[in-house]
Parts: structure tokens; C-alpha cells; sequence
């Protein structure tokens, strides 16, 4: 189980089940986190629930079925459920404590900010890894 909040505390979560994580390259992540890349733990949608704060959760629709969700008091960037979507993006900033789970690969590499060195051995995708997010959402990484 993982727990956590945006930077007020006003949205609060658990999910269990944390499939895997992703570092994303972006320029929508970069422009909408402020960093060089962003980071996400992806889990079911059945496996996590809003503890508290629900009503807090705005989205914005950044590309055509693309939602980012924030704190509409602080502005955090703070996981967003999308019906039909297999998975909620957690951005792993938010996580409180250890989630027991890596990140095991880098996305959009080929948009990536030109003054980013990638130094690690994790494998690259210039774009989406192909059938990934739903296929491999049965994972379970970290302790229930």
C-alpha cells in the first residue's frame, strides 16, 4: 500500500499494486511539473481511492483524452482518474515514503529537453512503449 498528498495536504490517497513506474520526457510534463521530466507510478483504477480531498481534484485536459489532475488550492500535481482509461498516473512526487517500486524505463525521449543527459541504464523509447500501460498493470510492486 502507498499513501500520499499534495504539497497542502488538502488530497489524500492510497493505492496498492503499484505496477510500475515511468520517467516521462515530454514537453507537456516539463511545462506542467516545472522539471527537466516527470515521474509516475501507474496503477488500476480499483486499486486506488482519494482518502480525502476528492472534491479538491480539478483536471485539465492538456492533449485531445489526456488529463493532468492538481489541488485547486495549492496547485500539486496530484493523480487524476479518467473513466475507460486502464491506469491512474500517480506522479511519484506525491508518494509518501518508500513505494517499493523503480522506475524500469524512460518514455518520450525523443522530445526531451536538450540540456537533459540521461545517465542511467534503463531502457529508452523515443515515444510510447507500445501496449505497455495495459499490458502490464497486473504487476504488483509494492507490499499490499
Amino acid at each position: 500500500m502507498i499513501r500520499g498528498a499534495c504539497l497542502c495536504g488538502g488530497v489524500r490517497y492510497e493505492a496498492r499494486g503499484v505496477a510500475f513506474m515511468s520517467i516521462c520526457h515530454c514537453s507537456m510534463c516539463r511545462k506542467s511539473t516545472g522539471a527537466s521530466f516527470s515521474v509516475f507510478a501507474n496503477v488500476k483504477p480499483e486499486n486506488f481511492e482519494y482518502v480525502a480531498g476528492r472534491s479538491l481534484v480539478e483536471r485539465y485536459e492538456s492533449s485531445p483524452g489526456n488529463f493532468r489532475g492538481f489541488c485547486r488550492e495549492c496547485g500539486s500535481s496530484v493523480p487524476v482518474v479518467v473513466e475507460g482509461r486502464p491506469g491512474v498516473m500517480i506522479p511519484a512526487g506525491t508518494i509518501e515514503g518508500d513505494p517499493r517500486v523503480r522506475p524500469a524505463f524512460h518514455i518520450m525521449v525523443g522530445s526531451k529537453a536538450s540540456w537533459v543527459e540521461i545517465g542511467d541504464a534503463l531502457p529508452q523509447f523515443d515515444a510510447f512503449v507500445p501496449g505497455f500501460e495495459t499490458a502490464h498493470l497486473d504487476g504488483q510492486g509494492d507490499a499490499d
